[in-house]
C-alpha cells in the first residue's frame, strides 16, 4: 500500500490520538492536521493527541533544544492534559510557544 503524504500524516495523527501521544515534527502542515479535529466530545478523534512543532534549525540543534526544554514541555503538558485542552509546543532555535485553547474556554 503506498500512502500519499496528506494520508500518511492522517493515520499518524490517527495512531497518537488512540494512544494518547505526542507528535515530534519538522513537518509544517502537521500542525493544520492537529488543529482540525475537536478535541473530547465522541467520533475517532475523542483521546487526546499533543503536537511538538520543530522548525528552522538542524536535527542536531532540534534535540539540543528539546532535551534543552524538556521541563518546560513536560510542564506545559501536564497542565494541558489537567485543563483537558489541545498540546501544541513549536520550538524553533532562538524560542519556544506554547499553544492551547485556554482563552476559549472558561476555567473549570
Amino acid at each position: 500500500m503506498v500512502l500519499s503524504e496528506h494520508e500518511a500524516d492522517l493515520l499518524i495523527w490517527s495512531s497518537a490520538t488512540e494512544r494518547n501521544m505526542v507528535v515530534v515534527t519538522f513537518d509544517r502542515d502537521f500542525r493544520s492536521i492537529a488543529t482540525r479535529f475537536p478535541m473530547g466530545q465522541g467520533g475517532p478523534f475523542k483521546r487526546r493527541a499533543g503536537l511538538i512543532s520543530l522548525s528552522g534549525m538542524q536535527e542536531a540543534v532540534a534535540r539540543r533544544r528539546v532535551d534543552d526544554l524538556m521541563p518546560e514541555i513536560e510542564f506545559a503538558h501536564e497542565r494541558s492534559v489537567q485543563r483537558r485542552l489541545r498540546f501544541i509546543f513549536s520550538i524553533t532555535a532562538t524560542s519556544y510557544t506554547v499553544v492551547d485553547n485556554a482563552a476559549l474556554r472558561p476555567e473549570p
